[in-house]
């Protein structure tokens, strides 16, 4: 009897902690909005509200899932913890007179700190000077470790697991050695004289699992192209038929499809290489489609103040969710 009352205790215990002590859903969306991050709790579709100064552009996460990164007016880095859901630090990564303005922003593997890819500008009297620039900063204060200067063009980096390699992605696809005290451009993968075109500004690396993806159009087909950051591996796909144009594309779950957006919704089979379906998308222009890490619903926002949910199978749209700030792109984050 009192065996029993012990077993009836623990699953009465065990209720209570997955039911009412359930902190986080399983997913959580996150917009990349003006003077603010919104929550998506896909469980509920319920939105919570924390305020940022500016338009943000990047969004990372630290590997625990107890952080997240962004950055404001391109050269404000901002921290957010994901448990209290609210802002602990901010600081400028303008530095010693140079004004940065962000385009790429990945954390490091030791949790300290961050590479950037910038454009930088500085006044000395008459001269205007502008340069691209790779750093490697420290996160408590934005303190530089160490920059280089890479080609002109870069929009976004990828880090490699193993801490000793940032791709750099712009008219080519730059390789860069982070194993020694300095950084240095090794290799340089062609795309530009091979015709290739490529707008690599929203991807979604963490969300895919490790894989940067983005789309590019040449003459006469679009591919995909993928650099896998666990192993190093850079792979080109390309799409058979009539070209799609997609600000962005993400993998389904399975990857067994990517997933396109800019005016039209499109839907891309992996395993055929060929688009299975492209319908108008319900809100008009958006630059990212987020699919459910179960795969049953897209998230597929933002080119203003709305989030439209859809079908993942059907692509019926469920709900327009109202944001209360305009928005430019989501991410993801699975517990």
């Amino acid at each position: 009897m009192k065996r029993c009352q012990y077993l009836m205790l623990a699953v009465t215990l065990s209720c209570l902690v997955f039911s009412g002590g359930k902190a986080l859903a399983k997913d959580l969306i996150f917009t990349q909005g003006y003077n603010a991050v919104e929550v998506v709790d896909t469980d509920t579709d319920q939105l919570r509200y924390i305020p940022v100064d500016g338009f943000v552009r990047e969004i990372v996460w630290s590997e625990d899932k107890k952080w997240l990164y962004l950055t404001t007016r391109r050269h404000t880095i901002v921290k957010i913890d994901l448990q209290q859901m609210k802002v602990v630090k901010t600081f400028d990564a303008n530095r010693d007179g140079w004004k940065r303005n962000i385009w790429g922003f990945v954390l490091a593997n030791d949790g300290q700190s961050a590479y950037i890819n910038s454009i930088d500008r500085k006044v000395e009297g008459d001269e205007v000077l502008v340069r691209p620039t790779v750093s490697q900063i420290d996160l408590k204060d934005g303190r530089v470790l160490r920059s280089m200067t890479p080609p002109w063009g870069v929009a976004s980096l990828t880090y490699l697991k193993d801490g000793k390699t940032l791709y750099a992605l712009g008219l080519d696809l730059y390789k860069i050695d982070l194993s020694q005290k300095e950084m240095e451009l090794v290799d340089t993968y062609p795309l530009f004289e091979q015709q290739k075109n490529i707008l690599p500004i929203w991807h979604f690396t963490q969300e895919n699992g490790g894989v940067f993806m983005s789309n590019y159009y040449a003459p006469d087909y679009m591919g995909l192209l993928s650099i896998d950051a666990n192993t190093g591996k850079i792979e080109e796909r390309r799409i058979k038929g009539p070209p799609v144009m997609a600000y962005s594309f993400i993998y389904s779950p399975d990857k067994k499809k990517a997933y396109g957006i800019m005016e039209d919704l499109a839907v891309i089979d992996l395993q055929t290489d060929s688009v299975i379906k492209t319908l108008p998308n319900a809100e008009g222009t958006s630059y990212s489609v987020i699919p459910t890490s179960d795969g049953k619903k897209l998230y597929v926002g933002a080119g203003g103040s709305t989030i439209t949910v859809y079908d993942a199978q059907t692509l019926s749209v469920l709900k327009v969710l109202q944001l209360q700030a305009d928005s430019v792109a989501l991410n993801r984050i699975a517990f």
